[in-house]
């Protein structure tokens, strides 16, 4: 893992970058995978300006030393007027919403959170469109992560209203297949931004067929934090 969930944290300065003992001390080290802090605010799809002030160089020098690089990305879009997927997710209309329709908000990480409505065919192509800024600075795969889907609250209220391929049902239909239709548009966005690589993918939640060999799928499924309260929360979203 790398620091960057440390606060404070500057790659300019961390050891990990700067000599990277993996490869002086002949330590096997493949991939290097940031959490939630390399973000602006914890704003998915963004990097912080001070601690990450070059990712494409950064990104570009690890590679060199024979690192990929896997960036975490979570299902909540901080409510903020000025940030970029905000103001696509509104103006398509492509949010999680209460019966009444405005859309559904959720306290996690960056504050309050619109959800995207991973259950229509539209809202996946359009989250897979996302992911085309860390691709082409080199960002080499994605770890889908806090998609049962969690808010401090537990989960979503069951009243919420989704899509689901223009049936429009409930979260209490949804939940279980939330996370795994998030990989899914993941997944099939990498494929379309850069069609002669193989997409890496991670997802903290799944269903059926989340891994698939026979559909050529590479989601792989990960478990909880090791937190006594986040293995019980994760029973409780399967019960």
């Amino acid at each position: 893992m790398c620091n960057s969930d440390i606060p404070g944290y500057d790659y300019r300065t961390d050891p990990l970058y700067q000599s990277i003992p993996f490869r002086e001390k002949e330590i096997p080290c493949d991939v290097l995978y940031l959490d939630i802090h390399n973000m602006d605010g914890y704003r998915v799809f963004t990097w912080d300006p001070v601690r990450f002030p070059k990712p494409k160089r950064m990104l570009s020098d690890l590679e060199k030393m024979g690192f990929n690089v896997v960036v975490i990305i979570d299902p909540g879009i901080k409510v903020d007027p000025d940030y970029w997927v905000y103001q696509e997710g509104i103006g398509g209309d492509y949010f999680c919403s209460y019966p009444d329709g405005k859309p559904f908000s959720g306290e996690v990480w960056p504050g309050e959170c619109h959800f995207p409505d991973f259950s229509s065919p539209a809202v996946r192509e359009w989250w897979g469109g996302l992911y085309k800024g860390l691709i082409a600075q080199g960002v080499d795969g994605f770890w889908n992560d806090m998609n049962e889907p969690s808010v401090w609250e537990g989960t979503f209220l069951e009243v919420v209203l989704h899509d689901d391929g223009g049936r429009e049902s409930s979260h209490a239909r949804v939940h279980n297949v939330y996370g795994k239709l998030m990989a899914r548009g993941t997944y099939e966005g990498m494929r379309k931004l850069s069609p002669d690589h193989r997409p890496f993918v991670l997802t903290r939640a799944g269903f059926a067929r989340t891994i698939d060999a026979r559909i050529k799928t590479t989601c792989l499924v990960c478990p909880p934090d090791d937190h006594p309260e986040d293995v019980w929360c994760a029973w409780e979203f399967m019960i």
